[in-house]
């Protein structure tokens, strides 16, 4: 009988006689110029490991072929089906995928929606890269035009009172402004 015992094939990459692996490695590639971007720092998680999981099956000429399901988003994520919803959404709103063939759910007929990474080229058209123009909407800061706030350095009897109410913890510290009489009256 023969010492050597037979091996048994192994799964994933191949090896040459040298133990280096044989062929292209595959990977995902996300380049620091995206990650800086405001569109990419104002996503959460979710919709972040989704693009990762769309990058992921891109080969290079699938753009507009790669096909995902909220359901099956949701199973990849590990999150519940309305999240993985708002991930696509997110990803959609803020510019990194477009749909390019939408996807239903029937008795007989069942597909996925198909993808469009706008990071790289799709059907003879260059990568648009909408999330590059992408900016935040611009935030109204200060109290709104309809409420009445006192000046700094005058007190009236009524903004008295109310302090004396906030101190003896009866009611609620004017720290804020105050909107008209009728919406303050409406939370008493």
């Amino acid at each position: 009988m023969s010492t050597q015992r037979k091996r048994r094939p192994r799964r994933g990459r191949r090896h040459d006689n040298k133990g280096r692996s044989i062929g292209v490695a595959r990977f995902v590639k996300l380049e620091h110029w995206m990650l800086k971007t405001p569109a990419w720092q104002s996503l959460p998680p979710a919709p972040r490991a989704l693009y990762v999981e769309l990058a992921q099956r891109y080969n290079g000429s699938n753009n507009g072929e790669i096909s995902m399901s909220v359901r099956e988003g949701a199973g990849l994520l590990h999150v519940a089906k309305d999240t993985a919803t708002k991930a696509f959404r997110e990803l959609e709103a803020k510019g990194f995928i477009r749909r390019n063939v939408c996807g239903s759910f029937n008795w007989k007929i069942r597909h996925a929606t198909t993808w469009i990474l706008t990071e790289h080229a799709f059907a003879d058209q260059l990568a648009i890269k909408e999330f590059a123009s992408w900016r935040p909407e611009k935030l109204k800061h200060g109290p709104n035009r309809e409420t009445r706030c006192p000046r700094i350095g005058t007190a009236s009897r009524n903004n008295r009172a109310i302090r004396l109410l906030g101190v003896l913890d009866l009611g609620p510290s004017p720290s804020f402004c105050i909107g008209s009489r009728s919406q303050s009256t409406a939370h008493i």
